[in-house]
Formats: structure tokens, sequence, C-alpha cells
């Protein structure tokens, strides 16, 4: 995904909120704030978009079909006045659709997924999965391109806790009758360009 980086300014002046954020600038980077710390970050590569766009179409599909919510990548989403982050996918079922505003959604999702990268890993594995269960996101899926894995987690408590694939599939435990096969997400990769 590019580099990451934790705004220099960002606890010398004050914590950064979600005014703030709606004020940043609408180009090529994604903006984010977790515990009033802007995280700035360049576009996802053509690998990390390749799975999101595969787990958003199974995911819109799913929902869509069972009309029980909707789906989306790269929206914000307000979890507290110095939280706002910027999921690679959300999903909202209708029953928290009120969430769901023009700015954004306004509260927890039912699920957030983020794919990491090496760059992203501590972010998206600790800081982010702290964050998530403090503000009580169901389920919080990490996906891994690089060992084509998705680690799907169940919010208990204050914490989460994986939920084991059976025969290779994730079940969600969310939203009702969601099976995701993780080879379906990486698949269709092999035309891409690699790195020099």
């Amino acid at each position: 995904m590019g580099r990451l980086a934790i705004h220099p300014a960002s606890q010398a002046e004050r914590p950064f909120t979600f005014k703030d954020w709606l004020g940043l600038p609408e180009d090529f980077f994604r903006y984010e704030i977790l515990a009033g710390e802007l995280i700035v970050s360049r576009t996802p590569s053509l690998l990390h978009q390749h799975a999101v766009g595969n787990l958003l179409y199974a995911l819109h599909s799913h929902l869509k079909a069972t009309d029980s919510g909707v789906a989306y990548s790269y929206l914000g989403v307000k979890l507290g006045e110095y939280d706002v982050v910027i999921p690679d996918l959300v999903a909202v079922l209708h029953q928290h659709s009120f969430r769901i505003q023009e700015v954004g959604i306004i509260g927890s999702p039912d699920l957030i997924a983020e794919v990491v990268a090496p760059e992203t890993s501590w972010n998206d594995r600790v800081r982010k999965a702290a964050t998530y269960a403090r503000f009580g996101v169901t389920e919080y899926w990490l996906v891994d391109p690089d060992r084509q894995t998705i680690e799907a987690q169940t919010l208990v408590g204050q914490r989460y806790e994986p939920i084991a694939a059976v025969d290779g599939l994730i079940r969600s435990r969310t939203i009702s009758g969601l099976v995701i096969n993780p080879a379906e997400v990486f698949a269709g990769t092999d035309w891409m360009p690699v790195d020099p």
C-alpha cells in the first residue's frame, strides 16, 4: 500500500478531530485519524485493490441476494471524535443503516476488512484492531494478499477471537449465511506486473 506516516504535528499542536478530517484534501492519499493522530498513506497497490474488489463483490452479492445490508470500500467511518478511518471494506446490516450518512458511516460498521501490507501490518493488526474492538465493530477481517489468507475475527467482550475456517472457507458470525472462499478473493492475479 505504500508508505505509512504519522503526521509530525498531530500530537505537538492538538489532537486531530473529525472536523479536521472533513477539511483534508481529496487527493491520492488516504487520511485516517487514530487516537487523535493523523495517519497518511498512499493509494493502495494493484494487488491490494484486486483483493478488495473480489471481496467486495462477494460480500455485496450476498448482502443484496439476502436483502440484509450494504457493503462499501474506502468509505470514511467516524468511530469517535478522535478516531476516523477509511477501511478497505465495510459492511452495515440493514438494522444499522441509520449509521450511513452523506459523509460516510457515523458509528461502528458490522464488519470491517483491512488488507494488510508489510508497511501497514502493525497498524492493522494491533492499533486498528484495538480501536475497532473499543468501538464495538462485531467482526474484523485481516486480508493478506502475500500469504493469500483471510483472518476472520469476532468480537468477544473487548477482544477479537479467531473464527476458524472450515474446509478452507470463512463463515461470518455476523452476516447470516455469508461464506467466503479465500482462494476466490486472491484468484486472477497471474497477469499482474511484478515490481522491479
